[in-house]
């Protein structure tokens, strides 16, 4: 198999033993093996990953290196209130419940109500608390 020589052995070695680096440990240690001679399906074997798994890391690497050994971020989940909502929808709760609500006090589900019929936004009850929490409403 073809690993260029980008790092040497011994950073390797000692990335694959460093809690900096523990989340691509196994990442690594494919490297290490790859570079050692060890085939597609020894690697495969010894780390107990599948071998499409082995042939992606080792062919990242061998294009650019240590660094595309980490995930690329993810963008998370996305919102369900839309960003420009968000002011209306702080507003909203500020002003506490309306006439036509039928409450004193807003709850996690009536919260989760009023997202859904005035904002067209969908969450569940916990995903309700979470925004609450991220707009420093809770």
């Amino acid at each position: 198999m073809d690993v260029p020589k980008r790092d040497s052995m011994k950073f390797l070695k000692w990335a694959s033993r460093h809690k900096k680096f523990i989340a691509i440990r196994d990442r690594i240690r494919a490297i290490i093996l790859a570079k050692r001679g060890k085939t597609i399906s020894e690697i495969s074997d010894q780390l107990e990953f599948s071998p499409r798994w082995v042939q992606k890391w080792v062919a990242r690497y061998r294009d650019a290196g240590f660094k595309a050994l980490w995930d690329k971020p993810h963008s998370g989940a996305p919102k369900h209130l839309p960003t420009d909502r968000e002011e209306a929808f702080v507003e909203r709760i500020f002003q506490g419940p309306k006439t036509e609500d039928k409450i004193s006090i807003f709850h996690g589900y009536h919260i989760q109500k009023i997202l859904q019929e005035e904002f067209g936004a969908t969450y569940s009850e916990s995903g309700v608390y979470a925004l609450l929490d991220r707009l420093k409403l809770s």
